[in-house]
């Protein structure tokens, strides 16, 4: 499987005299799932494959009008009112046209800091996605296979928000700020299922990158725009938070007869995650009051794993292997 899911808002540039005060909004929420998955009993005198391969990428791009936002009081809901009301107009509609809504999807992380919501952007970009490959036999199965058994995945797996408010104009009304969300969860499986049995001449068990070296990618960048007036308002929020899985295991009590064979476990995971919040160059112009914080979260969690999980058997096995390899880039 093969995916690619780009959601853009972009507002007027040039601030003409038709130009709308108001938030550009880009919602994206996508699940992407690629399952390969023997469910039922198999017996062949050749070998076995079962692969699974998912390569996904979801951009959420928010890019402000050079009027901004209206400022608070201005009549435009604070970021997470309007976020959750876009994501249920997008699930009202979704579900009208037969489509999956984004209701089993992670809720919608909130704007804010340890300082509070964020109440006002001229730029909002959320993407929340999730990517599921996995290669199995399935739990209780039963495989008889007179050449080899091999189960293998192939994952990579990009998510990005990006929220530009740098096109509003000193002379705005004020409000400037960008919020850039990006939330992915990644999981990447190759398994022999709970209570399976598997007879071949070896087992080559493998949850890897897609064409073996390919790496997630994951960012939030939110970029702020001037402001001027009573209140200026230029402060940039990206929150980035994801979590890669990768994992290869013979599920509890599981048994594999290898018949003298090599046996391979093996986990890769390979990321690479960003988040970046910076400021207009030439900062807040307000006349009475400038906030201008850039602030950006990023929240990490990576397992890769290979295992003989608690009460599967291993039997007959030649040589044995069990390597789980991670590179991540913060």
């Amino acid at each position: 499987h093969q995916g690619t899911a780009p959601t853009t808002a972009e507002g007027d540039a040039e601030g003409g005299e038709d130009a709308a005060v108001g938030a550009a909004v880009s919602l994206n929420f996508i699940d992407e799932i690629t399952t390969a998955t023997d469910a039922r009993d198999v017996s062949t005198g050749g070998n076995l494959i079962i692969s699974a391969l998912g390569v996904s990428s979801s951009d959420s791009d928010a890019m402000a009008s050079a009027v901004g936002a209206a400022g608070v009081g201005g009549g435009d809901p604070d970021v997470d009112t309007q976020a959750d009301s876009d994501r249920d107009s997008g699930n009202q509609r979704a579900g009208d046209n037969g489509a999956r809504t984004s209701d089993n999807a992670q809720s919608t992380p909130s704007a804010s800091t340890s300082d509070g919501g964020v109440s006002v952007a001229a730029a909002v970009a959320v993407n929340i996605s999730e990517a599921i490959v996995r290669a199995s036999v399935g739990a209780n199965q039963t495989i008889n296979v007179g050449g080899s058994a091999t189960i293998t995945t192939g994952a990579d797996s990009d998510a990005t928000a990006m929220a530009d408010a740098s096109a509003t104009a000193p002379d705005s009304t004020g409000v400037g700020a960008a919020v850039a969300i990006n939330v992915a969860d990644v999981l990447n499986e190759a398994a022999v299922g709970e209570g399976a049995t598997i007879d071949a001449q070896g087992l080559a068990l493998e949850a890897l990158m897609q064409n073996g070296n390919a790496t997630h990618s994951f960012s939030a960048e939110a970029r702020a725009g001037a402001g001027e007036g009573d209140v200026g308002v230029a402060g940039a929020l990206a929150l980035n938070t994801t979590i890669a899985d990768s994992r290869a295991r013979i599920g509890s009590d599981a048994t594999v007869d290898a018949n003298n064979a090599d046996v391979g476990i093996t986990a890769v995971s390979n990321t690479d995650s960003t988040a970046s919040a910076t400021p207009v160059e030439d900062g807040v112009s307000g006349e009475s009051v400038g906030v201008g914080a850039s602030v950006a979260i990023h929240i990490v969690d990576r397992t890769t794993r290979a295992a003989v999980e608690e009460n599967a058997a291993l039997n007959d096995a030649n040589d044995l292997t069990l390597a789980a390899t991670g590179d991540h880039d913060v």
